[in-house]
């Protein structure tokens, strides 16, 4: 089907939000793609494949991004017992979204301590990279890798993203890294509403994002106060 929509022009557009409201007599919809053109613009083409439903209703998609050669050089560090001989599965999380897992390594070819190797794979160009994500399958004896760091290439637009661990992954998890960049001080106000009850006196967090990325969340402290345990990661 095809619609006519008018609404903000938001400029390059890199994901969508679709949201259906489930009824009795017809519950679950699945969608394959959307597209999206502006105007005398582009087609924007968005992968969905999934279901939506009463349990479901809403998904966030991005669009679909073309494959390009990657380019990634992984370094182990050189502590005894780092290496690992199962196989290593990694994405890569840019601004446009997250690409599909690629395999880096697999059994037959065992990394070992001090280990630098260099990898050429076909992935979807997310735009400017912001993590990876990496995931361990043990097939042999060993259950965790030392991960040094990981550079990867977008030979696109050459430009090389460093992401620094310096720590254990354990086989059957997936770890996220975040991209090793310089460190900023920020001003940062919060000005509060005069309404009834508008004030808060507890714990309050905050989680910058840029052009380049996004900070860790900081909790915000007022001079002379005592920072709190972090709060609970409630999934959003």
């Amino acid at each position: 089907e095809e619609f006519t929509i008018r609404g903000t022009d938001v400029g390059y557009l890199y994901n969508v939000t679709l949201r259906m409201v489930p009824t009795d007599s017809d519950p679950s919809w699945h969608v394959d793609k959307v597209e999206v053109i502006p105007e005398g613009g582009d087609s924007n083409e968005f992968q969905i494949e999934r279901w939506l439903n009463k349990d479901a209703p809403t998904l966030e998609a991005y669009r679909y991004n073309r494959p390009t050669r990657f380019t990634i050089a992984v370094q182990t560090t050189d502590q005894p017992d780092a290496g690992f001989d199962g196989d290593v599965y990694l994405k890569i999380v840019g601004m446009y979204g997250t690409s599909e897992e690629t395999q880096l390594v697999n059994g037959n070819a065992a990394i070992v301590p001090g280990d630098y190797q260099q990898y050429t794979v076909s992935l979807s160009d997310v735009g400017p990279l912001d993590r990876l994500e990496v995931r361990l399958v043990a097939t042999g004896k060993e259950t965790k890798w030392h991960m040094a760091s990981a550079t990867v290439t977008n030979p696109s637009d050459g430009r090389s993203y460093v992401f620094k661990r310096n720590d254990w992954v354990e086989a059957g998890t997936t770890v996220e890294v975040p991209r090793d960049m310089p460190q900023a001080d920020y001003k940062v106000v919060v000005v509060t509403s005069d309404v009834a009850d508008g004030s808060y006196d507890g714990d309050a967090w905050i989680t910058v994002y840029g052009a380049d990325g996004r900070t860790t969340e900081v909790q915000l402290v007022l001079p002379g106060a005592t920072a709190a345990a972090p709060a609970p990661d409630d999934g959003a």
